[in-house]
């Protein structure tokens, strides 16, 4: 009699709290996972639990690799909560609710999530998928529905499917900071996030402060990102539309990447080489070059990382403050050398070579040639720019206002910058 019970508290306890042994997936409504006790995906690619970071003794719940590179986080919940004990436990509410508790009792996080209310007699469990997604389920009904995913809370590292973007319909934004230190998952100084305004790009601000941005979306990749299509290994993708804005990159074979924010801010794409157990890092930005910081040369000025002082006017604008520029400032950027008269004798040189210019203040057309986006950039007298939108030589994009944040590279798209007509002869050079 003795020997039958125990063996069924032993199944029970790994049931119900899964273990670093078991290869359950998920757990169902008032199931509990403690501190101690892990699940595994499916695929047993990925796993979740407690852990401590670094030198911490602190604890977290995270999701880590467990098929290689074990106990490399990628997911943390309880970011800015800390656990300081080892009481801590994850459960699943009845109405689709994710809470860690603290000594059974004490609320430490919370994804704040619950079942549709049309859901009479909700069925929910909590899954970590093979993609590292920790999804809560409603399968109240045959078409099974997503309540919560992590996905939807990405702390310092995209994983291959998760969105960077933003929810134009319910405000939700999907955006990347970094840990604090590798001792302290809480969030770090910098932000990084997809700008929906105007023709969308992705910025990096440290608190208050733009510190620089990779161009617009020109059909193949972010200007001035290493990351584009087409690529053997992934796929990037880019949807923007009137309910949503976001960026997102699928692996097309079963290579192990990443994509990650160091505390310094230095990004890097991580690819695992089985070979060597070990990841191999391929760097996508940093703050390190001349021309790294946004508006380093300011309105009407381009930047070059080959260049000293860095910053020039474009052709037709000279410097607004020439002390300033003698003393290799160019943060007051350039004025025009002859004033636009919204006639017929403005018109555009050809700037090649480049990436463009921040484009918050712009507007776009897909559908529109290039001579026709000339003529509406014409036909518009707070028209500064026009460009095609992509690099395959199609679509409208228009700057009105200033054009800050210039920087010269080896990008394959030529911008328009309208003049004066007295600026019109001769060709065109930096």
């Amino acid at each position: 009699m003795y020997f039958s019970f125990h063996h069924f508290a032993i199944f029970m306890c790994l049931f119900l709290l899964g273990s670093t042994s078991a290869t359950l997936d998920t757990i169902s409504a008032n199931q509990t996972i403690k501190d101690g006790y892990t699940i595994v995906s499916d695929g047993n690619m990925y796993e979740l639990g407690f852990f401590s970071p670094g030198k911490s003794t602190n604890r977290y719940l995270g999701i880590w690799y467990k098929k290689i590179s074990y106990g490399t986080i990628v997911w943390v919940a309880n970011r800015e909560t800390p656990i300081t004990d080892r009481s801590a436990m994850l459960k699943l509410s009845r109405n689709g609710n994710l809470q860690i508790l603290s000594g059974n009792t004490t609320e430490i996080w919370s994804s704040n999530s619950t079942v549709s209310v049309q859901s009479n007699n909700p069925v929910v469990v909590v899954q970590l998928l093979d993609t590292g997604n920790l999804v809560v389920w409603d399968r109240s009904n045959r078409k099974q529905s997503i309540i919560w995913q992590s996905f939807d809370y990405p702390g310092n590292t995209m994983l291959p499917g998760m969105k960077f973007g933003r929810n134009l319909i319910t405000g939700r934004e999907w955006f990347l900071t970094p840990w604090t230190s590798e001792d302290d998952p809480s969030p770090g100084l910098y932000y990084h996030w997809l700008d929906p305004t105007g023709y969308p790009q992705i910025f990096v601000r440290q608190g208050p402060v733009l510190l620089w941005r990779f161009g617009p979306w020109n059909g193949q990749k972010f200007q001035g990102s290493p990351m584009g299509n087409p690529n053997p290994l992934y796929v990037l993708e880019f949807v923007h539309n009137e309910e949503e804005t976001y960026y997102k990159y699928e692996l097309k074979t079963s290579a192990v990447q990443r994509i990650l924010v160091m505390p310094d801010d230095t990004t890097v794409q991580l690819h695992w080489i089985d070979q060597i157990q070990d990841w191999a890092m391929y760097g996508i930005a940093a703050v390190k070059d001349s021309c790294g910081h946004y508006g380093l040369c300011g309105p009407y000025g381009s930047c070059s990382i080959n260049r000293y002082p860095p910053c020039k006017c474009l052709v037709g604008f000279r410097p607004q403050v020439q002390d300033e520029w003698d003393k290799a400032n160019g943060l007051s950027g350039c004025e025009r050398k002859h004033a636009l008269d919204c006639g017929s004798g403005d018109g555009f040189k050809k700037i090649s070579g480049v990436i463009f210019p921040d484009t918050r203040r712009s507007s776009w057309n897909h559908s529109m040639t290039l001579e026709e986006c000339e003529t509406a950039c014409r036909m518009n007298c707070s028209c500064t720019a026009y460009a095609n939108s992509d690099v395959s030589g199609s679509g409208c994009l228009l700057w009105f206002d200033e054009l800050i944040d210039i920087t010269e590279s080896d990008e394959k798209q030529d911008l328009y910058i309208k003049l004066a007509a007295s600026e019109l002869a001769g060709t065109c050079t930096f």
